[in-house]
């Protein structure tokens, strides 16, 4: 069976409902996370099937505008680590984060 690679790209920590969609991913092939941490919850996302990448890039949650730079910042490292995974399903959670997703789609 030919598994898939699949990766999400979150801006935040994972909700119930996004946590349902990584455990139903790992029954269709190798899941791995690639996680905005912005230094303001705790980020304790384990789960030993999941490689999980998080970014270390310090945000303001509450105003947008403050957070354009560091969004920025994010996209490009996101972005050198999704050329090192080169998933064949990515997953991405808010629209922000599809910044990421079209990117990447752009540039191959």
């Amino acid at each position: 069976m030919n598994r898939k690679k699949i990766v999400f790209v979150l801006g935040k920590y994972p909700n119930p409902r996004l946590k349902k969609r990584i455990n139903s991913a790992k029954n269709i092939g190798k899941v791995s996370i690639i996680s905005w941490d912005m230094r303001s919850v705790n980020f304790d996302y384990i789960d030993e099937e999941v490689d999980f990448y998080p970014i270390k890039i310090k945000a303001n949650r509450t105003n947008p505008l403050k957070r354009i730079l560091p969004t920025f910042k994010f996209i490009f490292k996101a972005e050198k680590k999704l050329f090192k995974l080169s998933p064949d399903i990515l997953h991405v959670e808010n629209i922000d984060m599809l910044l990421v997703a079209s990117w990447i789609g752009y540039t191959r």
